[in-house]
């Protein structure tokens, strides 16, 4: 929020004094050096004599980041503007107070929803649209194979196949042996896993790898 009380009729007599000034200046002799600035060709202009002279008129200090009032400080003792802010949430209420020029509150605003358990955006709810499937804060689940919906999608186990899964084959949690693959529910030997040796006396003899 950025409010900029002068008037139309504060800067005409501001003006007025700083061309006042000006004249002042030139004629009564203010600056040396600008009286020491007539040349060949004329007198130059006043203005232009003047613009080294760096003149201040105090006047009352507004915020909009200028020495209104001409005391080397910016924008000092400016009342706030008004109250601001909300207590909801995580949200605390402020003052506008005059900030580089402008009126920001002071008070602690909104921010992004995150999950928390508290409430970020400041809007009465916790942590919405931030928590999973399941209601809580983190990624979805994985599904495993134990009868029950970890991953809250409303399905059971989905994705294992306990006629093939050799970590669940025919039920959870039922592992086939390295030598074995899970075919049709049952743990079989594996006949890829054994080197068979046809020139051994008690041929076939096989070994595993």
């Amino acid at each position: 929020m950025s409010t900029n009380p002068t008037t139309s009729a504060d800067r005409d007599s501001r003006c007025a004094l700083l061309a006042l000034a000006l004249m002042t200046s030139s004629c009564a002799g203010v600056d040396a050096e600008a009286r020491e600035t007539e040349t060949d060709a004329g007198t130059e202009d006043v203005a232009a004599q003047a613009s080294d002279l760096q003149f201040c008129i105090p006047w009352r200090e507004v915020c909009n980041g200028i020495d209104d009032d001409c005391n080397g400080i910016i924008d000092d003792n400016i009342p706030h503007a008004g109250f601001c802010g909300s207590d909801v949430g995580e949200c605390t209420p402020g003052i506008l107070a005059c900030s580089f020029g402008r009126f920001v509150c002071t008070g602690r605003g909104p921010r992004s929803e995150r999950c928390d358990r508290r409430d970020n955006d400041c809007d009465g709810v916790v942590d919405e649209g931030v928590r999973n499937r399941c209601g809580q804060c983190g990624p979805n689940p994985r599904e495993r194979c134990d009868y029950q919906d970890n991953d809250c999608d409303g399905a059971v186990d989905e994705g294992i196949n306990l006629n093939t899964d050799n970590f669940n084959c025919g039920a959870c949690n039922q592992r086939c042996a390295v030598e074995e693959f899970c075919d049709n529910g049952r743990c079989e030997l594996d006949p890829a896993y054994f080197v068979c040796d046809k020139n051994h006396h008690d041929w076939p003899r096989c070994e595993p790898h």
